[in-house]
């Protein structure tokens, strides 16, 4: 169990800011996260969204959205790390890993004694470490497995293959085990597939839901993706930076649903802030969506209105407080580049090619619009909607 607690306290989400923490974002934009990296997979992404319609265009009947958006994610992680799929996109083995990956930060997330009264620690009073082992090492066995299966290959003498895992596994090689181990790796990995996967689903679900919800802005996206691409053509990586009213849909979704709703950090020092001291150690939790349905910085807040960003330079890189999904400075998501292309490109796929109604007759004033609120912001009620193919397409 204290093993766990140590792993955890490692991971880039949880671990102090210092000479540890300073390495690991560094190591990700420089060997991971790089423009060139990301523009030599722009042809896996557009398999995956072909692999993605075409369990869309399959399925005849209901899709639950964020189990369709979840298996795209996870197959296009997992061959941008491993080069292969860990999972088929379509089992029901990527079902239980999404409740998986969605149980650890249900319970990561979840207020804990112990973190307000020290002495408890070695106790876990509510059983929360007890809980999310389970969880947690269904997880990291997944990827173990996958890492020694690359270090004997390496070992063999196999052609590498270049993906992010073997980016890391050379950095580790090159510096030593004292600069980045194996166990760092492992952790690094399973950031990116609990973070990628949870943020990326709850935004593109939360986005189809707001757009449903919203017939009128529905069809604004619909017509622009028609003018700036075109009928019958699939929606290209090139032809995002177009389509303007589809950003400012993403960037309201991120306003009223912001995946990660509380941003926890700690202080490192000693700190007074507006008169009150602030211990050192203290776990701080920025209130990123209140701060988003603020009336003081957003007119009419609770109101799905993209119209907001057309022609306004609020965005959510981290440089307007106002809206900071990814976080903002220093410890803004080092995933953002990717997440970026990857929200953009699955939710232009998903109108471009497919009509969407509700199922069972329901009306849009009808859905069920309601979060669930934890370390990640959940849609309460999960999102099922029909496609209907479009003939042009």
């Amino acid at each position: 169990m204290q093993q766990l607690q140590k792993l955890i306290q490692r991971s880039i989400i949880w671990i102090s800011q210092g000479a540890q923490w300073q390495k690991l974002p560094k190591l990700l934009n420089s060997r991971v996260f790089t423009s060139q990296r990301l523009d030599a997979l722009q042809e896996l992404r557009r398999q995956m969204m072909e692999n993605m319609l075409k369990r869309v265009f399959e399925a005849g009947e209901a899709i639950y959205i964020g189990r369709l958006v979840f298996g795209t994610t996870l197959s296009l992680l997992s061959n941008m790390i491993f080069s292969a799929d860990v999972l088929d996109p379509n089992s029901k083995e990527v079902k239980e890993l999404k409740d998986l990956i969605l149980r650890i930060l249900e319970l990561v997330g979840k207020p804990n004694l112990a973190d307000f009264f020290p002495i408890l620690k070695p106790f876990d009073p509510q059983g929360i470490r007890r809980d999310i082992k389970p969880a947690y090492d269904g997880l990291h066995s997944l990827i173990e497995n996958n890492i020694d299966r690359r270090m004997k290959q390496r070992a063999s003498g196999i052609e590498r293959s270049g993906d992010f895992l073997d980016a890391l596994l050379d950095h580790s090689e090159q510096y030593g085990p004292d600069e980045l181990d194996l166990p760092e790796v492992r952790l690094l990995l399973m950031d990116l597939f609990i973070g990628g996967t949870d943020a990326t689903t709850a935004t593109i679900e939360w986005a189809m839901a707001e757009l449903l919800h919203n017939p009128e802005k529905m069809a604004k996206v619909k017509q622009e993706i028609v003018e700036k691409v075109g009928s019958g053509f699939s929606v290209k990586e090139a032809d995002i930076m177009q389509l303007h009213y589809l950003d400012a849909v993403l960037k309201e979704t991120m306003r009223l649903h912001p995946t990660t709703p509380l941003l926890i950090h700690s202080a490192e020092t000693d700190v007074q802030l507006c008169g009150f001291v602030i211990p050192k150690h203290t776990q701080v939790m920025v209130n990123a969506w209140s701060i988003t349905r603020d009336a003081a910085y957003w007119k009419d807040p609770t109101i799905f209105l993209p119209e907001r960003f057309l022609n306004s330079d609020i965005d959510f890189r981290g440089r307007d407080l106002s809206l900071i999904p990814f976080g903002s400075g220093r410890r803004i998501c080092p995933g953002l580049p990717l997440a970026v292309r990857m929200v953009k490109l699955l939710l232009a796929t998903l109108v471009h090619n497919s009509d969407w109604k509700l199922p069972n007759g329901m009306k849009p004033k009808d859905m069920d619009m309601k979060d669930k609120f934890g370390l990640s912001l959940e849609k309460a009620e999960p999102l099922a909607a029909i496609p209907v193919r479009v003939s042009n397409c």
